[in-house]
Parts: C-alpha cells; structure tokens; sequence
C-alpha cells in the first residue's frame, strides 16, 4: 500500500459508477501511470474524517498477510483529498449476489460451494488471527476473482465495519439483518464466530438458492432461527441485553420458569413492528436438506455424499451457541471442504461483460407497504445501520503509542498544493450505475488550485502531526 502523499495518487480517468450507498460511491477507473483498471472506493465528505480513516487502518492492518493466499481483496494505494478518502483496490469480478441472480437463484453445484466457502473460511482464519471481525459478511461482499480463468475463487471485500474483537462490545448493531447472528440480536457482546454464523447463511443460499432466514426486521429473523433449529440457549437468553423485546418471561409463585418467544400478535403489539414471513421452503430442520433439492445440479446419486457432508458442515456453522459453533481453521479441516474437487464447475462461465467492485454498504429501513418476495429480498437486503460515531472512532486508538488527532493528519497529507490530481466528486455524484463505460459521462481527473500553506505556529503542528503519521503509520514503497 503506497504512501498517500505519492504524487501519482490522483492519476485516475473514471470510466464507470460500479456502485453506491450511503457512504459514498464505487468507481471503475483506468490508472493512467501503470494502464490498469481499478475500482476506486469514494467516501463522502460528509462523514467523519475518523468515520472515513476507520476502514484505512484495517487495510494498514492487513498488509502483514499474503492477501492472495488469504483471499482478501487488495488494497493497492489510499489518499486523501480536500477532507475526503480514496482507496484504489484491484478490479475483481462480480460479487457471488450477481453471480446468483444471473443464475436465476439456481443453486449453485457442490464443487462451486466447496471453492467458495473454502476461500471465505481462509480469509476468516486470518482475520481471525489478527483479532479482526468482519461483521458484514454478506454474497455482495464476496466477489469472484475471474470465473472464467478460475471458476469460483473468491475473495473478502468490504472492511469498512470491520473490528477488533477487543471492541466487540454489548449491544453494537453489527451484520445485515438476514445474515444477524442470535448473539448480536440479543445484544451480546461477540466474537469471530459471527462471520462463521454469516458464512454459513451464505453457504445455505448457494445451497438452496433463497435466503435462509429473510427476516424484514430482527423479530422475524430470530423466529425463522427459532423455527428451524430449535429454542435458542438459555445463556444467551439469559444475559441478553435485548432478550425483553422478543422474549416474555414466565414466572410462577416467584419462581423464574423461563422464556417465551413472543407470538407475531404480542410483537405488533408491543412495538408497532408488522411482521412477515418470506420464506419460500417447508422443511423444518437442516437434516431435511440431506434429501431435498431445487437444482437439477444436485440431484444425481453421486452428489448423495457431498450433499450429506454439506449439511452436516452447515449444522456446526449454525449452532446457537457460539462457544460450539465450528472455527474457520475446522471448517478447512471438514470433510466436505477437504474432499477434492471435481471438474463439474469448471465448465460454468458467466455471461461477458460482468464485473464488480468492493461494496458499500448502505442502510435501508424496510417500509410496511415494500416488496417482501424472496426475489425482493435478495435484491434488496436490509443491512446494518451504521454504527454510532462512539464505536466507529474506539477503531482509531493509537499506533506505536502515539495519539494523532485525525484533523490534523489530514490537513498535511492532504496538502492542497500537491501537484497530484483529485478525482471530481461533483461531476462524479452525476452518474449513477447505470452509467456504461461507453457513455458520454467518462469524466477526466481535474488538477485542485493552488492556495497558500497556513504558515506559522497554525502551519508547524498540523505539518509535524502528519509527518509523524506518515512516518509511523504509513509505509512507502520500497524496493524491498
């Protein structure tokens, strides 16, 4: 990852809107200094400069790992301009929700599941050894790497909610609804094992096409959990900080019974919340996915083996408890992923002219009156609103034990003089993702004017902070 003062930094020639949300946009560009293209991942100035850094310090974090064999996404430079942040990744396919619906939510063939929770499980065993957590582990963040040259590998994107497990608090709103653990629903704190709990929805998708548990709200996901694997632990009812708004408590002479799930009625009731049920399937367990299938990919008596070692993988992946459920190095070692791929998947390919780019995460909030059909769902997912600007910023800390304040950082690297060019973000928030590379909204980089340096002791400190930044936490390129 290059110093963000190189002067190449604003190279760029945008050629497309890949994608946006709420804190800011995605952009394929062509890299006029090396002639690659990459997606350009754009935050808005509205956000916190802290708020904007936050997913930085994670991609600082992750360069001590060979992101090819750990199957994360590679981050090749960041820079900041006039207040806001830029960060260049490589341009990889589409995203495993694409690659899905071009598919018609057929579910994907044993060997193409086995690649692509192999890859995620070896990207989650490291984060995991450096403490990270992902949280938003969702298809739109899983991208292929080139399904044509090599059919479903697969890589992480997406780090922007990402944290460290130290700050794995109480109550933290973390996940997209559909992929929500029942710990983060309770308000328990946790651990990795969520992104385990997230892998293995995404695993049960690929697997059966529909979204496992497409709850609208967190009411619904917890009863479709409740529904198909059984009563949640009595721990994790227990010390649940949020157990009250979805559970009743039963007493008897004084006596703590236990709990009960309130019924849809009691719910709407007590909160005002509409409840609904999107589930397209009847089966009432997971063993019963041993014997079922809506892919005529999956049907042969060959696939009886993989079929039964994909569900049982999946049982361990979904245990309530987090303290059982299965770790990503034991996900490696499991009988389905460490059996040998055939050459089944190998002949799939995708339709030309479809790629995709690290995903921003937006925050919907469902409507009464919205489409809640399973197609509707998996298009529109609810994500996680974003995290309070107290848990965003705990990310930060310091680095070698030097305290920065962010404003100052980036009053100096960000020096308005550099010669290096900006993307436009005005002529940029014009295009949507419609916009196609061939259209006339191919817009060139322009060239910031120049305006005086602050100078005395209001120039010195801002200057000597970003040195210090530059030179403790940010590496610059060497030959080396």
């Amino acid at each position: 990852m290059a110093n963000p003062t190189n002067r190449t930094s604003g190279n760029y020639q945008i050629l497309n809107v890949l994608g946006q949300g709420c804190f800011g946009k995605v952009v394929e560009c062509f890299k006029r200094d090396t002639k690659e293209t990459v997606a350009v991942k754009i935050l808005k100035r509205r956000n916190s400069l802290r708020s904007n850094l936050r997913e930085v310090f994670i991609l600082e974090k992750l360069k001590c790992l060979d992101l090819d064999k750990s199957n994360i996404i590679k981050c090749l430079q960041w820079f900041c301009r006039r207040g806001r942040t830029f960060m260049v990744f490589e341009k990889l396919d589409m995203s495993l929700d694409k690659y899905m619906s071009q598919r018609d939510w057929v579910p994907m063939p044993f060997n193409g599941i086995r690649i692509v929770i192999r890859d995620v499980a070896t990207a989650l065993a490291a984060l995991k050894g450096l403490g990270l957590i992902h949280t938003d582990l969702k298809p739109d963040n899983i991208l292929l790497v080139d399904h044509r040259t090599q059919p479903f590998r697969v890589k992480v994107i997406d780090f922007g909610l990402s944290i460290e497990r130290s700050k794995a608090l109480h109550n933290i709103c973390v996940q997209p609804i559909c992929y929500r653990s029942p710990e983060v629903i309770l308000g328990l704190s946790f651990t990795e094992s969520i992104d385990v709990w997230s892998l293995g929805l995404v695993m049960a998708e690929l697997l059966l096409g529909v979204i496992l548990f497409p709850g609208a709200n967190e009411y619904d996901t917890l009863r479709f959990i409740v529904d198909l694997l059984g009563e949640l632990p009595k721990r994790l009812l227990n010390v649940g900080i949020n157990t009250g708004e979805f559970y009743h408590g039963s007493r008897q002479c004084l006596m703590f019974l236990g709990w009960r799930l309130m019924t849809q009625k009691e719910f709407q009731a007590a909160t005002g919340i509409e409840t609904s049920d999107n589930r397209c399937y009847q089966f009432s367990s997971l063993d019963e996915l041993k014997t079922f299938s809506l892919s005529p990919h999956q049907t042969n008596s060959a696939d009886a083996a993989d079929r039964e070692a994909c569900v049982e993988l999946l049982k361990k992946m979904l245990q309530m408890e987090p303290r059982t459920r299965i770790t990503p190095n034991n996900i490696l070692a499991h009988p389905f992923i460490a059996r040998s791929s055939g050459n089944s998947c190998l002949n799939e390919t995708v339709a030309a002219g479809t790629s995709w780019s690290p995903a921003i995460s937006n925050k919907d909030t469902a409507e009464p009156n919205a489409d809640h059909s399973p197609l509707a769902v998996q298009n529109n997912m609810t994500n996680p609103p974003p995290m309070a600007e107290d848990d965003r910023d705990h990310i930060l800390g310091t680095v070698n034990n030097i305290s920065y304040d962010t404003g100052l950082v980036l009053e100096s690297i960000s020096d308005p003089v550099n010669t290096g060019s900006f993307v436009d973000w005005d002529s940029v928030e014009e295009l949507d993702s419609s916009s196609s590379t061939n259209s006339s909204h191919v817009i060139e980089v322009c060239v910031p004017e120049r305006i005086e340096k602050n100078k005395g002791v209001r120039g010195f400190f801002p200057t000597l902070m970003g040195i210090i930044f530059c030179f403790f936490c940010v590496s610059v390129d060497t030959d080396e």
